[in-house]
């Protein structure tokens, strides 16, 4: 960029850092959007039963919902469904990456409420 005014540069650094964000934003959207997904558990006669605790407002047993090793790369969860609830009901509930989750291994948490189906999707 010879004989560039300061301006100029500013604009060019600028122009890079926009196209910089753009690559991150696309690879982002791609990952999130168009990569592969997967259905767990796969087979639709297997029951994945989350207990919750006798007394409200208190949590039950951790649940594995994905097994460890079962999806061999990179993942993100982008929706969690329930089927076969009687009836309608609140729920809260902790996603984690270990059976017995501390630190920073828990991934999140949702409140919900099912309607009279007995059905959500978050």
């Amino acid at each position: 960029m010879g004989g560039a005014t300061s301006h100029t540069r500013k604009d060019y650094k600028t122009l890079v850092e926009i196209d910089d964000l753009h690559s991150e934003l696309t690879s982002d959207w791609y990952s999130t959007s168009l990569s592969r997904t997967r259905v767990v558990p796969q087979d639709i006669s297997t029951t994945i039963t989350l207990t919750p605790d006798a007394a409200a407002n208190t949590f039950g047993a951790w649940t594995e919902v994905i097994p460890a090793n079962l999806i061999p790369f990179d993942y993100t969860i982008h929706s969690f469904q329930t089927e076969g609830v009687g009836g309608a009901d609140s729920f809260f509930i902790q996603f984690a990456i270990n059976a017995v989750p501390a630190g920073n291994q828990y991934l999140g948490e949702k409140r919900f409420t099912l309607g009279a189906a007995g059905r959500a999707r978050l």
